[in-house]
């Protein structure tokens, strides 16, 4: 009997708890001030310190020259040339080891994701951190002439963006004189644009590119790109030289 009314009381209990609401409410609350009051902790920092110099070694490694400084600006720079061209370059090798060989290329990055100038001088591996902090990655989207029109009207609206292999005329927000590799946009082709994830996601507001059921990812990221090019052009005893032949020609009012 005793088992019963012990039972049946742990069931009332479970039941009743069940159907209560939870309230939570801070009682009191203090503040931990960190600074330099703070000991360090020093098992901590000996433990740490390998690894920090490691990283400090590798990002203070010099990996090449620019003659001036160069800035991201738009609607296109030295510094936008210098990247997009790079990325074009690896986006058609990327192309030719997946065997695509149909389709011209062009490739498009977002000057915005450049966060800081080329230094001029002596070239770091954190100075290509600083330019590129981003984990993109390179992708290549294969899109149709009717949507490649919409890619460069939303180019044209946002003032310019890194071109290469690829160029038009810029007037009121719009885009005229579009040209693949020289050539105007064929209706009856398809197109591989190269670019990054951040984009081909619709970043900065590219939608367009999700229009398209062809993205293909490559184990690059941009910013690896871009110190492999640099350190290609040491190897050949050349500094930073950016191409400025005009992609955006813009026309004012």
């Amino acid at each position: 009997m005793q088992i019963i009314r012990f039972a049946a009381l742990a069931l009332f209990l479970i039941l009743f708890s069940c159907n209560q609401k939870l309230v939570h409410r801070i009682e009191n609350h203090y503040m931990i001030r960190v600074d330099s009051t703070v000991g360090v902790d020093s098992a901590l920092m000996n433990y740490i310190k390998p690894f920090r110099d490691s990283i400090e070694g590798i990002m203070a490694d010099v990996i090449g020259t620019s003659p001036k400084p160069l800035i991201a600006k738009k609607p296109e720079s030295e510094l936008s040339n210098f990247v997009a061209d790079l990325v074009f370059e690896a986006g058609k090798q990327f192309l030719k080891e997946q065997n695509i060989t149909d389709g011209d290329v062009f490739c498009i990055i977002n000057i915005r994701g450049l966060r800081a100038p080329m230094p001029q001088g002596e070239i770091t591996t954190r100075s290509i951190f600083e330019i590129m902090p981003f984990e993109n990655q390179l992708v290549a989207v294969k899109m149709n002439a009717e949507n490649l029109h919409l890619l460069f009207e939303h180019i044209a609206k946002s003032d310019g963006d890194g071109l290469s292999g690829a160029s038009f005329t810029l007037k009121n927000e719009e885009a005229y004189d579009i040209h693949i590799g020289g050539k105007p946009i064929d209706e009856n082709k398809t197109y591989w644009v190269i670019t990054s994830d951040y984009l081909a996601d619709g970043g900065d507001s590219y939608n367009v590119f999700k229009k398209s059921d062809t993205h293909l990812v490559s184990d690059k990221k941009v910013r690896e790109l871009i110190i492999e090019h640099i350190k290609e052009l040491t190897s050949q005893n050349r500094a930073v030289e950016p191409d400025k032949t005009p992609r955006i020609t813009t026309i004012s009012n």
